[in-house]
């Protein structure tokens, strides 16, 4: 599998780069692919944001001497891979998956889950999801047209 390079950056652990880090990745997906259509651009803005955010504030605990490193890459002329690595501890990414298989939110408003509902999304607009063994390293897959 011949893997085409879209973006690569070592990003300070501020909320504040999000936004740039984001702009950065679609702009450099879409002068290499061409312009994507709107849902795709949502699905990535919406995971982008989701997993930058865990990384900065969950991983790295907003200290910016920490950096998260970011880098995007393109297979097969539709297989979109993400790879996002912060410099935390880490987390268990299996027994968050399993306890919320056993305990899904609750649908009501007022009773919206907010551990793990990042991740839940992510998984909801990826086709794959990937995390390592110490649970700062994520790998996600997203077929793009």
């Amino acid at each position: 599998m011949k893997s085409l390079k879209v973006y690569s950056n070592l990003v300070p652990s501020s909320i504040n780069n999000i936004g740039i880090v984001v702009d950065g990745l679609l702009n450099s997906l879409q002068n290499i692919c061409g312009q994507l259509n709107d849902t795709t651009l949502f699905d990535l803005k919406v995971i982008l944001n989701e997993l930058l955010i865990n990384a900065i504030l969950h991983g790295n605990s907003e200290n910016e001497n920490k950096t998260v490193r970011i880098s995007a890459d393109i297979a097969d002329k539709s297989e979109l891979y993400i790879i996002i690595e912060d410099e935390g501890c880490g987390y268990d990414y299996t027994r968050l998956c399993s306890e919320q298989a056993l305990h899904p939110c609750d649908t009501e408003p007022d009773n919206v889950c907010e551990c793990g509902r990042g991740i839940r999304i992510v998984r909801s607009l990826c086709d794959q999801v990937k995390v390592n063994t110490k649970g700062n390293k994520i790998v996600i897959m997203k077929h793009i047209e």
